[in-house]
């Protein structure tokens, strides 16, 4: 992992880290998001790159690290918040 330090997070980069823990594969997960692989790649890098953590491990068949099973909660929840909140607007 890169040294180079990304100081703001990006909604898309958690919702790339769900689809891809959901769908098991990069194509697949870029696919659902509408986006190309290497953006799905780059999208994932930059998120472990700010969380200072590996969450996910492998090439096209990715696995979970005990870092990716925890975040995915919390990636899950900011998700769900947010949805929630734009349908309590007025």
């Amino acid at each position: 992992m890169s040294s180079h330090r990304v100081k703001t997070l990006r909604l898309v980069w958690i919702e790339a880290f769900i689809a891809l823990a959901e769908h098991g594969s990069f194509t697949v997960a870029a696919g659902n998001l509408g986006v190309s692989q290497p953006s799905m790649s780059r999208y994932i890098d930059h998120l472990q790159r700010w969380l200072r953590k590996v969450v996910i491990t492998g090439g096209e068949s990715p696995t979970l690290t005990a870092d990716g099973e925890a975040f995915l909660l919390v990636a899950r929840q900011i998700v769900d918040q947010l949805k929630n909140s734009r349908a309590d607007l007025p």
